[in-house]
């Protein structure tokens, strides 16, 4: 991805790139937001891949502190992490899965994508801030 900024497309930039949004029978709106779904999909699907990492991580980091002698031990030590995991922000699971030594190839990738779905989220709809 590298490091790029925001780039705004009038809609002549857009239908340049996208040649098929000059067809008739397209409504350029409902096509915006279809890509912006298709596009938050992707994202939510992204998020909950990071949940994953980091309730592992989690769980591998509380059970380095314990001696785990059941399944019981284990699956409460998962319930806890994946709790913890869920109620983090994008850019803390982000930050998280960069500390995770297997994933430290993608840190500059998951800064850019926590600044485009950043973009996407609090300003192209204007969704709050938790």
């Amino acid at each position: 991805m590298g490091s790029r900024s925001t780039k705004h497309y009038s809609i002549a930039e857009l239908v340049e790139e996208f040649p098929e949004l000059k067809l008739a029978e397209i409504n350029l709106s409902k096509e915006v937001f279809a890509h912006f779904g298709l596009l938050y999909m992707g994202f939510a699907l992204l998020e909950h891949s990071m949940i994953n990492a980091a309730t592992i991580q989690l769980a591998i980091d509380e059970a380095k502190l314990q001696k785990i002698r059941r399944l019981e031990q284990w699956e409460a030590i998962f319930d806890v992490s994946f709790g913890k995991a869920i109620k983090l922000t994008f850019g803390n699971l982000a930050r998280t899965v960069r500390g995770i030594s297997e994933f430290k190839d993608l840190s500059d990738d998951l800064g850019e994508v926590k600044k485009i779905r950043g973009y996407f989220s609090h300003h192209f709809l204007g969704e709050k801030r938790r």
